[in-house]
């Protein structure tokens, strides 16, 4: 697993949390609120088996991809496909131990201030079997390019707004 700190400037962090905002007012959304679709219905059962909340997801705008995707390009294992997706976590969701299999790289873009105390922990296991884990802070950038098996804890109750991420994996 690698760990960038610091990725994304703020700047163009703003832009990916003012898009995610607008897509959450459903009268700003595109398409109305139906830009966003639930985690228990696009994952595997196996993924989210004795979760009870959901993840959101949505496709970002062209303009937010392009400008993604131009500093990802110069860390990211090389791919023909790469598919980006805003991951809005509400309470009680988190996504059990899985290795991203049929995947060249996935990666995590966390988008907002986060204290470890409200869950959504970033866990995973090495090579040598040691579960290590990280707890989102804006701008970091987590990518797994070994399908190294990884999790994120259930969102807390006590976390006073969702967790945000950017999610991106590569395909040939």
């Amino acid at each position: 697993m690698k760990v960038y700190k610091n990725f994304l400037d703020e700047s163009i962090l703003r832009i990916l949390n003012s898009e995610i905002d607008n897509y959450i007012d459903p009268d700003r959304a595109p398409n109305g609120s139906r830009c966003w679709g639930a985690s228990h219905v696009q994952w595997q059962p196996s993924l989210v088996d004795d979760i009870s909340g959901s993840c959101l997801s949505a496709t970002p705008s062209p303009l937010v991809r392009v400008k993604v995707k131009v500093p990802l390009l110069k860390v990211l294992p090389k791919a023909n496909n790469i598919n980006i997706n805003y991951h809005y976590w509400l309470s009680h969701s988190g996504i059990n131990w899985h290795d991203d299999g049929g995947n060249i790289f996935g990666a995590t873009l966390y988008l907002n201030q986060w204290k470890k105390e409200w869950g959504g922990i970033f866990l995973w296991e090495d090579k040598f079997g040691d579960i290590r884990g990280i707890s989102p802070s804006p701008g970091t950038l987590v990518v797994n390019e070994s399908c190294e098996p990884h999790c994120v804890t259930q969102i807390s109750t006590r976390a006073p707004y969702p967790r945000r991420s950017l999610q991106i994996w590569g395909k040939n």
